[in-house]
């Protein structure tokens, strides 16, 4: 199956890009805007008004820390003609989420061990149905910061993807006590789009009063790779010169006690053993090879290529960090061929 992606172009100061993001996706932001409040509402009872008041509680931390994407929603909201509060409201809205609807799986791979010697990163994206339709490729070209290729839904200002000096990073959800008002996710997500190396992107962790947990997989231009599991209260790191996997449960043992169990944590731990292995045996890898491990049906349902509710694989993506290349499956990996999206054109 063929499922193109539309790769939009941005660029000039942070204003500048917000306004032609929103001009150019206006109907799409809605529609994010509409599917995100739902997923809220699948889990609290909450009025739309409701959650807008709850989301203005998280400006004061991105005034503090991130004035310019202050400025970039400005502009997102002029472009697409929905209130500022609306279009905030898409940043923080996963912090509503108390169950989750994310359960992705992710690997890297460092340079020694793919046949091509390239760092390798990426993951499948299994989330709610009704996020497909809404992908993008957003290729940025920022007046003063690296040009980024970043795949996201329309109308948020940081996701997963890469960089000009070969940072790359892919994401996973993770539950934890102690989810508190702060920096959310979006906005480290960009940040880390702005970094040169991995070290940089653990100390912005480590630095920033964040508000809720998630995993970070990172790469950068040197090839080396990293995850960054973060709680609220605590953020730790886990290296390898090989290979990393993560799912959606915490692996360093200093962070499993803030584990909030929930129901799914039995086919997170499945689908981490499983990538392992199949990576594990089969060094050096390279991208095809990482497309047939992200298409796997082992242990069905509870597999790496999720095909049942509530948790569907939306996309799959591999990113060649230092490459410059970032490979997109919109829909599961198994029957949805990959687009190919690059920072060298």
């Amino acid at each position: 199956m063929i499922s193109k992606l539309n790769e939009i172009f941005l660029e000039g100061d942070n204003y500048e890009i917000g306004y032609q993001h929103g001009k150019i996706l206006a109907k799409q932001i809605n529609q994010v805007i509409q599917m995100r409040y739902q997923n809220i509402r699948n889990n609290l009872d909450i009025t739309f008004d409701e959650v807008l008041k709850e989301s203005e509680k998280y400006i004061y931390y991105v005034e503090k820390y991130f004035p310019e994407y202050i400025e970039e929603i400005e502009g997102l909201a002029k472009g697409s003609g929905q209130s500022f509060e609306k279009i905030f409201f898409i940043q923080v809205a996963s912090e509503f989420i108390h169950k989750p609807i994310e359960s992705c799986s992710a690997f890297g791979v460092t340079g020694k061990y793919t046949k091509n010697r390239n760092t390798i990163i990426g993951q499948n994206w299994d989330t709610s149905p009704n996020s497909q339709a809404l992908q993008v490729i957003l290729h940025i070209k920022p007046s003063d910061k690296p040009e980024i290729l970043m795949f996201a839904n329309p109308g948020v200002v940081g996701y997963m993807g890469l960089n000009k000096f070969g940072h790359a990073h892919v994401a996973n959800t993770l539950k934890s006590s102690g989810w508190h008002y702060g920096v959310t996710q979006y906005f480290l997500h960009r940040k880390f789009l702005e970094t040169k190396s991995i070290n940089e992107c653990v100390c912005i962790a480590k630095e920033l009063p964040l508000s809720s947990s998630a995993n970070y997989l990172v790469s950068d231009g040197e090839g080396a790779i990293i995850d960054i599991e973060i709680t609220p209260m605590n953020v730790q790191t886990i290296k390898s010169e090989k290979f990393l996997v993560h799912t959606n449960h915490f692996i360093h043992k200093e962070l499993q006690k803030y584990e909030k169990n929930y129901e799914g944590l039995d086919s997170s731990i499945s689908r981490y053993e499983r990538l392992n292995l199949l990576i594990k045996n089969n060094l050096p890898v390279d991208v095809q090879k990482m497309k047939s491990f992200l298409s796997d049906h082992n242990n069905y349902p509870n597999c790496i290529c999720r095909h049942t509710p509530p948790h569907f694989t939306m996309a799959s993506f591999i990113i060649e960090s230092q490459g410059g290349k970032l490979f997109v499956a919109s829909g599961n990996p198994c029957n949805t061929d990959f687009n190919v999206f690059s920072l060298n054109n």
